[in-house]
């Protein structure tokens, strides 16, 4: 209507100024990161294969995991949802012992954070780049303008779904996951005008005042 106008979700306003944002990163963080070049990592805990989720760990889980630890360049943050771990046990990926072991070999990773902070925004502003599946975070962390690589699974009626298959990075195949990790650690980003035509087409965002205001 003539009288409505689609001014954006107060969200927004957490990623004004991204780069003064970097001093809201915990400094125990900033320690651990050193300068690398960071991958958010936030995988959905609704991993059933059988049912309609979104979640890709079984598919990816493990294979994204021995990347990270290979790649010490590169600094990474797993944020998974908070519901992930019981479900990888829950559902059989992992028996608990198999659990615990894995979460010992991440905690033992020099350049890996597994992230159970109240709020996941400190991870947004260290982050330069994300690994996610179907998850709000798919679409919130566009508000960054940092690269993005989709791990999709039974998205086609997500929203903007198409969009996103031209402007973010998809993962298809193994090779996709590597290439995304290599091409951060170049500081290369060949889909940032697709991904930042897509921002401007989907938010709009006041120049002079914060969306809350």
């Amino acid at each position: 209507g003539e009288n409505i106008v689609v001014w954006g979700h107060p969200k927004a306003d957490h990623y004004r100024d991204m780069e003064a944002k970097k001093t809201m990163v915990p400094q125990e963080w900033t320690q651990r990161i050193r300068g690398r070049k960071t991958i958010l990592w936030t995988p959905h805990h609704l991993i059933d294969l059988n049912a309609t989720g979104t979640g890709t760990w079984q598919i990816w889980g493990d294979h994204i995991l021995q990347l990270a630890m290979e790649h010490k360049e590169l600094f990474f943050i797993i944020r998974p949802h908070p519901m992930m771990v019981g479900a990888l046990v829950n559902n059989g990926v992992y028996t608990q012992s198999q659990m615990d072991r894995l979460m010992e070999k991440i905690s033992k990773a020099e350049n890996i954070l597994w992230d159970s902070s109240s709020s996941y925004l400190p991870a947004f502003y260290a982050a330069d780049a994300i690994i996610t599946d179907g998850t709000t975070f798919s679409f919130e962390f566009l508000y960054t303008k940092k690269p993005i690589l989709l791990t999709p699974r039974n998205m086609e009626s997500f929203y903007q779904y198409e969009d996103m298959l031209e402007s973010y990075y998809i993962v298809n195949r193994r090779d996709d996951i590597a290439n995304f990790m290599n091409m951060i650690g170049k500081r290369e980003d060949p889909l940032k005008e697709k991904r930042l035509a897509m921002y401007d087409k989907t938010f709009f965002i006041p120049t002079d005042c914060t969306v809350g205001e």
